[in-house]
């Protein structure tokens, strides 16, 4: 038979850039990352109005680099209505293997 290849779980680059923009295009609700991200990046995302409400956004690239022990600098590229937009975000393991969101910024 075929072998199979284990599944390997996508990197939290990637994992937080879809909820990021679940919770940008109103698919997804800010406080439905309540205990996932930090203070300053659920205010970043609720008072954000929603940019992406004409097109369905298209996530195209996901970077991140370790900048410490459990401490990533992330962004995403996303591109909607024909136009790209930014994201960065800064991801942090606090020893208990999730990643939560601890900055946030969105670019236009």
């Amino acid at each position: 038979g075929r072998r199979r290849e284990p599944v390997r779980p996508r990197p939290p680059q990637d994992e937080w850039a879809r909820r990021l923009l679940a919770a940008l295009t109103g698919h997804r609700t800010p406080q439905d990352l309540w205990g996932l991200a930090t203070g300053t990046a659920l205010h970043h995302l609720t008072t954000a109005a929603p940019p992406y409400r004409t097109a369905a956004p298209v996530l195209r690239t996901t970077r991140a680099t370790q900048i410490g022990p459990g401490v990533l600098e992330a962004s995403a590229t996303l591109e909607a209505d024909g136009r790209f937009h930014a994201i960065a975000f800064r991801l942090e393991d606090w020893g208990d293997g999730v990643w939560r969101c601890t900055a946030l910024e969105l670019a236009p």
